[in-house]
Protein backbone atom coordinates (compact mmCIF):
# COMPACT_ATOMS: atom_id res chain seq x y z
CA UNK A 1 0.00 0.00 0.00
CA UNK A 2 1.56 3.49 -0.79
CA UNK A 3 2.16 5.88 1.45
CA UNK A 4 -0.08 9.22 0.53
CA UNK A 5 2.16 12.29 0.69
CA UNK A 6 0.73 13.90 4.17
CA UNK A 7 1.67 10.12 5.84
CA UNK A 8 4.37 10.23 4.17
CA UNK A 9 5.57 14.11 4.97
CA UNK A 10 4.57 12.91 9.09
CA UNK A 11 7.41 10.21 8.55
CA UNK A 12 10.01 12.08 7.48
CA UNK A 13 12.24 12.62 10.37
CA UNK A 14 12.55 16.76 11.36
CA UNK A 15 16.16 17.95 10.40
CA UNK A 16 18.22 18.87 13.76
CA UNK A 17 19.89 22.43 13.98
CA UNK A 18 22.59 20.93 14.83
CA UNK A 19 24.65 17.41 15.20
CA UNK A 20 24.44 15.76 18.78
CA UNK A 21 26.16 17.16 20.92
CA UNK A 22 27.71 20.20 18.63
CA UNK A 23 24.68 22.29 20.41
CA UNK A 24 26.36 21.79 23.86
CA UNK A 25 29.70 22.79 22.57
CA UNK A 26 28.52 25.50 21.23
CA UNK A 27 26.82 26.85 23.88
CA UNK A 28 29.56 25.72 25.90
CA UNK A 29 31.87 27.98 23.83
CA UNK A 30 29.70 30.97 23.95
CA UNK A 31 29.58 30.59 27.67
CA UNK A 32 33.58 30.29 28.10
CA UNK A 33 33.97 32.91 25.66
CA UNK A 34 31.73 35.61 27.33
CA UNK A 35 33.66 34.49 30.84
CA UNK A 36 36.72 35.62 29.36
CA UNK A 37 35.04 39.20 28.27
CA UNK A 38 33.65 39.67 31.42
CA UNK A 39 36.79 39.26 33.54
CA UNK A 40 38.68 41.54 30.82
CA UNK A 41 36.33 44.27 30.64
CA UNK A 42 36.34 44.88 34.56
CA UNK A 43 40.43 44.87 34.16
CA UNK A 44 40.00 47.35 31.95
CA UNK A 45 37.36 49.56 32.95
CA UNK A 46 39.11 49.74 36.48
CA UNK A 47 42.72 50.52 34.33
CA UNK A 48 40.72 53.28 32.33
CA UNK A 49 39.84 54.91 35.51
CA UNK A 50 43.03 54.86 36.91
CA UNK A 51 44.45 56.69 34.02
CA UNK A 52 41.50 59.21 34.02
CA UNK A 53 42.54 59.98 37.73
CA UNK A 54 46.08 60.39 36.93
CA UNK A 55 44.54 62.97 33.99
CA UNK A 56 42.08 64.96 36.17
CA UNK A 57 42.86 68.78 36.48
CA UNK A 58 43.12 68.16 40.05
CA UNK A 59 46.66 65.92 40.15
CA UNK A 60 47.68 66.83 36.31
CA UNK A 61 47.37 70.91 36.90
CA UNK A 62 50.17 73.15 37.96
CA UNK A 63 50.47 75.47 40.99
CA UNK A 64 48.56 78.14 39.10
CA UNK A 65 45.66 75.58 37.89
CA UNK A 66 45.89 77.40 34.29
CA UNK A 67 47.68 74.63 32.45
CA UNK A 68 48.41 70.78 32.41
CA UNK A 69 51.95 69.68 33.38
CA UNK A 70 51.11 67.10 30.82
CA UNK A 71 51.66 69.10 27.79
CA UNK A 72 55.63 69.18 28.70
CA UNK A 73 57.45 66.78 26.63
CA UNK A 74 58.68 65.22 29.84
CA UNK A 75 55.78 64.85 31.17
CA UNK A 76 53.77 63.53 28.17
CA UNK A 77 56.85 60.64 27.66
CA UNK A 78 55.95 59.80 31.43
CA UNK A 79 52.30 59.35 30.94
CA UNK A 80 53.29 57.39 28.18
CA UNK A 81 55.11 54.87 30.23
CA UNK A 82 52.82 55.29 32.47
CA UNK A 83 49.92 54.20 30.44
CA UNK A 84 51.59 51.47 29.07
CA UNK A 85 52.49 49.89 32.62
CA UNK A 86 49.28 50.21 33.53
CA UNK A 87 48.28 48.42 30.51
CA UNK A 88 50.84 45.62 31.35
CA UNK A 89 49.67 45.36 34.66
CA UNK A 90 46.07 45.12 33.97
CA UNK A 91 46.45 42.26 31.48
CA UNK A 92 48.60 40.47 33.51
CA UNK A 93 46.23 40.63 36.73
CA UNK A 94 43.48 39.67 34.16
CA UNK A 95 45.05 36.62 32.74
CA UNK A 96 45.80 35.93 36.38
CA UNK A 97 42.40 36.36 37.43
CA UNK A 98 41.50 33.98 34.54
CA UNK A 99 43.51 31.07 35.10
CA UNK A 100 43.38 30.90 38.79
CA UNK A 101 39.67 30.92 38.43
CA UNK A 102 39.51 28.36 35.44
CA UNK A 103 41.67 26.12 37.74
CA UNK A 104 39.64 25.97 40.68
CA UNK A 105 36.64 25.94 38.57
CA UNK A 106 37.76 22.45 36.90
CA UNK A 107 39.08 21.40 40.08
CA UNK A 108 35.41 21.80 41.95
CA UNK A 109 33.44 20.18 38.58
CA UNK A 110 35.77 17.57 36.85
CA UNK A 111 37.56 15.99 39.75
CA UNK A 112 36.28 13.89 43.03
CA UNK A 113 37.53 16.66 45.32
CA UNK A 114 36.60 16.35 49.15
CA UNK A 115 34.52 18.89 50.58
CA UNK A 116 33.09 20.22 47.39
CA UNK A 117 30.50 23.03 49.13
CA UNK A 118 33.39 23.91 51.17
CA UNK A 119 35.61 24.44 48.52
CA UNK A 120 33.19 26.13 46.68
CA UNK A 121 32.65 28.04 49.54
CA UNK A 122 36.45 29.20 50.37
CA UNK A 123 37.18 29.72 46.68
CA UNK A 124 34.64 33.16 47.02
CA UNK A 125 35.54 34.72 50.21
CA UNK A 126 38.09 36.92 48.70
CA UNK A 127 35.33 38.34 46.87
CA UNK A 128 33.56 38.83 49.97
CA UNK A 129 35.84 40.42 51.42
CA UNK A 130 36.43 44.09 51.20
CA UNK A 131 39.18 45.36 48.85
CA UNK A 132 40.58 47.07 51.50
CA UNK A 133 40.84 44.83 54.28
CA UNK A 134 42.28 42.50 51.66
CA UNK A 135 45.02 44.59 50.64
CA UNK A 136 46.25 45.47 54.35
CA UNK A 137 46.00 41.93 54.98
CA UNK A 138 48.28 41.52 52.43
CA UNK A 139 50.51 44.02 53.51
CA UNK A 140 51.09 41.99 56.97
CA UNK A 141 52.07 39.14 55.06
CA UNK A 142 54.43 40.45 52.40
CA UNK A 143 55.61 43.99 53.52
CA UNK A 144 59.34 43.88 53.34
CA UNK A 145 59.81 45.27 56.80
CA UNK A 146 56.60 43.93 58.86
CA UNK A 147 55.73 41.55 56.99
CA UNK A 148 55.17 37.85 58.55
CA UNK A 149 56.37 35.31 55.94
CA UNK A 150 59.64 37.75 55.46
CA UNK A 151 60.25 37.89 59.37
CA UNK A 152 59.56 33.91 59.98
CA UNK A 153 61.88 33.10 56.60
CA UNK A 154 64.70 35.71 57.88
CA UNK A 155 64.43 34.03 61.02
CA UNK A 156 64.43 30.59 59.48
CA UNK A 157 67.47 31.49 57.24
CA UNK A 158 69.33 33.50 59.58
CA UNK A 159 69.80 36.34 56.89
CA UNK A 160 68.11 39.57 56.28
CA UNK A 161 67.17 38.65 52.45
CA UNK A 162 63.62 39.95 51.57
CA UNK A 163 61.46 37.02 50.07
CA UNK A 164 58.70 38.61 49.59
CA UNK A 165 57.84 42.12 48.28
CA UNK A 166 54.37 42.91 48.16
CA UNK A 167 54.46 46.51 46.97
CA UNK A 168 56.64 45.22 43.92
CA UNK A 169 54.74 44.90 40.36
CA UNK A 170 54.50 41.15 40.67
CA UNK A 171 52.84 41.53 44.28
CA UNK A 172 50.41 43.93 43.13
CA UNK A 173 49.65 41.46 40.23
CA UNK A 174 49.39 38.79 42.44
CA UNK A 175 47.35 40.49 45.29
CA UNK A 176 44.58 41.97 42.59
CA UNK A 177 44.66 38.95 40.73
CA UNK A 178 43.58 36.92 43.38
CA UNK A 179 40.81 39.65 44.92
CA UNK A 180 39.11 39.11 41.48
CA UNK A 181 39.75 35.62 40.59
CA UNK A 182 36.44 34.55 42.47
CA UNK A 183 34.85 36.09 39.26
CA UNK A 184 35.95 33.82 36.91
CA UNK A 185 35.40 30.89 39.25
CA UNK A 186 31.48 31.88 39.07
CA UNK A 187 31.65 32.26 35.61
CA UNK A 188 33.68 29.35 34.50
CA UNK A 189 31.76 26.95 37.24
CA UNK A 190 28.62 27.73 35.11
CA UNK A 191 30.41 26.80 31.69
CA UNK A 192 31.51 23.39 33.26
CA UNK A 193 28.28 22.67 34.81
CA UNK A 194 26.64 23.31 31.35
CA UNK A 195 28.58 21.72 29.14
CA UNK A 196 28.24 17.23 29.46
CA UNK A 197 31.22 16.13 30.22
CA UNK A 198 31.51 13.01 28.04
CA UNK A 199 32.51 15.62 25.32
CA UNK A 200 35.94 16.39 26.90
CA UNK A 201 36.64 12.46 26.80
CA UNK A 202 35.46 12.05 23.38
CA UNK A 203 38.87 11.77 21.22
Amino acid sequence: MALTSTHASRLRPHPQPFPQGEGSALRTSLLIAIAIALVACWHWCRWLHAVASVLSPETASTARGSRWIITAPPMQRRHRALTGELAAIRHRQCVLAFSLGTLLAWINERTDTPFKALFFALTLVPLIIPGILFTVAWNFLGSPKIGIVNLVLQRVFSTDTVFINIYSIPGMIWVDGLHYSPMAFLLMTAAFRAMDPALEESP
